[in-house]
């Protein structure tokens, strides 16, 4: 499996775009996107911060690595949190609240996971948080101790969920083919999301008890989708081409907005504010 470098290369041009959303129990609305990111080329990996004032992703601005960017909501300004000559992906806010975790591509190639410190006196000074769990692609944190991990499969082999521990630098494999999208279930203690991908079956969204280990299935996906997104209520966001389509129990999956003509040719990752007002979405 080609680790993130050469995907970055064969990888078409993204642009984040951030639009206001109603959720209402009977309808949706989408206001107009506007385009948020920078660069031309990758970018990609949102991520809002706990409060809502930031949003966190990847880009590249035209060298050979990736960086780490923050969109402050507020005042429209963006910031460069790390410019390293290593590539850095998929930025989150750690449990503590105090750093940014991400995927490292090592001098060597190596995908690890390292963490960051907000704090701006303190940008270029990375620690290495699991030091045997690798390759790594994607991440999530359950708790201080506890991570959700897309694991790369070696050449020829699946992908696979891990649940690692930071106390005894290890993980757990509890499934095979899974999508890159993580997500915490709303209003389920201990739980959180990703979907199953296995060759030429039906794409589901499943749950796993991170405190059983149970996984139980939820949803299909919309044919040839893998990134999605919760809302409240356990309300599920999913694009696909250039439409969204919102998901609830007993409801199946709705459309709300078409964005052809915005520029979005492609809907991929979403994220949403914590108070739900505003969508970031990717876009080829």
């Amino acid at each position: 499996m080609m680790g993130y470098s050469a995907l970055l290369s064969a990888q078409p041009a993204t642009q984040i775009y951030l639009a206001k959303i109603k959720l209402k129990a009977v309808s949706t609305k989408l206001g107009v996107p506007q385009k948020i990111s920078k660069f031309a080329g990758y970018n990609n990996q949102p991520m809002f911060s706990p409060n809502g004032k930031t949003l966190y992703y990847t880009a590249n601005q035209g060298g050979k690595q990736t960086d780490i960017f923050a969109y402050k909501v507020k005042s429209g300004k963006t910031i460069q949190l790390i410019d390293t000559p290593t590539s850095e992906y998929s930025p989150t806010i750690t449990p503590d609240g105090k750093h940014f975790s991400c995927i490292m591509v090592e001098p060597d190639g190596t995908q690890r996971l390292w963490k960051y410190p907000l704090k701006s006196d303190q940008k270029n000074t990375p620690q290495l948080v699991l030091k045997s769990v690798k390759p790594i692609g994607y991440h999530l944190w359950v708790n201080s101790d506890v991570l959700v991990l897309f694991v790369l499969g070696a050449q020829g082999q699946p992908h696979h969920l891990q649940l690692a521990s930071l106390q005894a630098d290890q993980g757990e494999t509890l499934a095979t083919d899974i999508g890159r999208c993580f997500g915490y279930v709303p209003q389920r203690k201990h739980a959180i999301s990703f979907v199953h991908k296995p060759k030429n079956k039906q794409w589901k969204i499943k749950k796993l008890d991170t405190k059983t280990k149970k996984i139980t299935s939820i949803v299909p996906t919309l044919k040839g989708s893998e990134d999605y997104v919760w809302a409240k209520k356990e309300r599920v966001i999913m694009g696909q081409g250039t439409k969204l389509y919102i998901w609830k129990k007993d409801k199946g999956w709705k459309l709300f907005a078409n964005l052809k003509g915005t520029g979005i040719k492609k809907i991929t990752r979403l994220a949403i504010n914590p108070s739900n007002s505003l969508l970031a979405i990717v876009g080829e």
